[in-house]
């Protein structure tokens, strides 16, 4: 299958590594060039060894709006533009109401929302004016909550408000904005290895041009009892 992803250029900012680099495989196996950030450059470097040329590693941390939007334009100098944005906010951290104090809350609300905000404020624009793109944010909740992620209930919340209202505003410019929904182990809040290539094959889909009439969807990967999903 034809997914129009050759030649596609892509900026990925995820909440791990592992995340990232699962996105990279799938776009990079279409075709796409990347541009993918994270705080530590060595494991960055470690995974993409097998990757070649099409994706280039820029040691950047976006938990600060103003260093989400430089890496977002970084991205964009690097590649020659950008057609693909792809992001999400920090590793879901446990705690229950109680034991929670604001400060995580004021911390989450930056790099789970007004860093998305500012990495969508950068890349829209070119975006809604060659009328093509995709942006695909991975969020930790889905509609029901997961008991003791009290801070990445509040904030996914928040997200998935953003989404369905950037994606009214953009479908009529050819930019689809959905959500990637990521089961995690309530025993520790990572990541099941096992899901990492299915969801890179996933948001590869969304990203192709087949999906050019998937907006505003809230996607969920892994099983119902992780996310707590029916």
């Amino acid at each position: 299958m034809e997914t129009g992803l050759a030649g596609r250029r892509a900026a990925i900012a995820t909440p791990t590594v592992s995340l990232g680099l699962a996105c990279a495989r799938a776009l990079v196996a279409e075709g796409a060039r990347i541009a993918i950030c994270g705080p530590s450059e060595i494991e960055l470097h470690a995974g993409l060894h097998d990757l070649g040329p099409a994706v280039t590693a820029l040691r950047v941390d976006v938990s600060s709006p103003d260093a989400a939007q430089a890496f977002v334009q970084q991205a964009a100098d690097r590649l020659g533009g950008l057609d693909i944005l792809i992001v999400g906010g920090s590793k879901p951290l446990m705690g229950t109401f109680t034991d929670t104090p604001l400060e995580d809350y004021e911390a989450a609300l930056q790099r789970d929302l007004l860093s998305i905000v500012a990495m969508c404020r950068t890349a829209l624009p070119t975006m809604h004016a060659q009328r093509w793109g995709r942006i695909v944010v991975i969020t930790s909740a889905g509609h029901k909550v997961i008991p003791e992620f009290i801070v990445a209930n509040a904030t996914a919340d928040a997200t998935h408000g953003l989404l369905e209202i950037l994606a009214l505003e953009s479908v009529v410019d050819g930019v689809t904005v959905n959500g990637v929904q990521l089961s995690l182990d309530l025993n520790d809040g990572t990541i099941p290895g096992v899901l990492l290539d299915d969801f890179g094959t996933v948001v590869a889909f969304v990203c192709s041009a087949q999906a050019r009439l998937i907006t505003g969807a809230m996607i969920p990967i892994g099983s119902d009892a992780d996310v707590g999903l029916s």
